[in-house]
């Protein structure tokens, strides 16, 4: 199943767990999902994970072969239930990580539904006014064009040219899109991303909350510590979180602390969660904590998210009103120039 939907994901572990709590096997479990898959590309899918299981594979192998678009979290849990023999329990704890991961994934998006709608505005109005209005008087503003305002001639010059600036820009977007592909690209820009005094925060707290619950998740299913640090390794896109958990491994495997790995990095991970993962760490709790610490970065993204968003807000306003005025000057200046000459013959 090539880009399975965290909804999806969630609807399928769902059923997936139901059918196991009444006792029935995997393997019935999956056929009776392939039965009921609301989608063709669904049923195939669940057809060939049936097959794979009943032909003697690990449900976690088949799981990635089959449906690609699941993360190696999911695949590592998986995993280590079918090892443990807790696979409904962790199916279970499977299904919250993805409500958690799914829920963060709205808030990002509502975050940015308001000034994304302002900026729609903004653009139908100019439209509006540039290819409605503006055609309508520019005869008259082309007669005159020795005498228009700095305004109107960059109006007109847009005007003409609208099809040129419009591939052009098209362009430019396809250039850059191509150069954020390249890993150093995305290494320097990912970098900038930690020095913006808007976004830092945003940048720390989710890369934080990442990978402290999928760490704490992990541990909590039975899963080893290094294989909890290389698994959430997996999960990580910032090219610096990635690194720093890569390292972590490393560490841990020449006798230091999680915690103390965590302090060698105050500017990727707040002070305070190094403390509170140092305190998990003394009394024998270090999954409960990593949830915690998790639960506060969640938290703290919350806030930050809504207080960006009302700082946009104002400068969105501001924006809209300038290009709108500079598009009404640029119109009526010189038509108040011509009225105003005839006025006085």
């Amino acid at each position: 199943m090539r880009g399975i939907k965290i909804r999806e994901q969630i609807s399928f572990f769902k059923r997936l767990s139901l059918l196991l709590a009444s006792g029935i096997p995997l393997g019935d479990a999956l056929c009776i999902l392939k039965n009921q898959a609301a989608t063709t590309r669904h049923a195939i899918s669940f057809e060939q994970l049936h097959a794979k299981v009943m032909q003697g594979q690990s449900f976690s192998t088949a799981l990635e072969q089959t449906l690609p678009g699941i993360d190696p979290l999911t695949i590592c849990m998986v995993h280590i239930g079918e090892t443990h023999g807790v696979l409904e329990k962790n199916i279970s704890h499977i299904i919250k990580e993805l409500k958690k991961r799914e829920d963060m994934k709205q808030k990002m998006i509502s975050a940015c539904i308001y000034p994304a709608l302002i900026m729609g505005v903004t653009v139908c109005i100019t439209l509006g006014i540039v290819l409605y209005l503006f055609p309508k008087v520019l005869p008259i503003l082309a007669s005159l064009r020795g005498d228009l305002p700095i305004l109107t001639r960059a109006l007109l010059y847009l005007f003409n040219n609208g099809l040129v600036l419009a591939l052009a820009l098209a362009l430019g977007t396809g250039i850059i899109i191509v150069l954020f592909r390249a890993q150093r690209v995305q290494r320097h820009a990912a970098a900038i991303l930690l020095r913006l005094p808007l976004l830092k925060n945003i940048v720390r707290e989710y890369n934080t909350a990442l990978i402290a619950r999928s760490m704490g998740i992990l541990l909590s299913t039975g899963a080893p510590l290094l294989v909890a640090i290389r698994e959430s390794s997996n999960i990580v896109r910032h090219p610096d979180y990635h690194a720093m958990m890569d390292g972590m491994e490393q560490s841990i495997v020449a006798g230091r602390r999680v915690s103390q790995h965590f302090e060698n990095f105050s500017y990727l991970v707040p002070a305070s969660t190094a403390n509170m993962i140092a305190t998990g760490e003394k009394t024998g709790q270090l999954g409960p904590s990593l949830l915690y610490v998790a639960n506060l970065s969640e938290e703290s993204l919350d806030e930050h998210f809504r207080r960006l968003s009302s700082l946009i807000e104002p400068f969105m306003m501001i924006g809209i009103g300038i290009v709108v005025g500079a598009i009404a000057l640029a119109i009526i200046t010189p038509l108040y120039g011509i009225t105003q000459s005839l006025y006085l013959r």
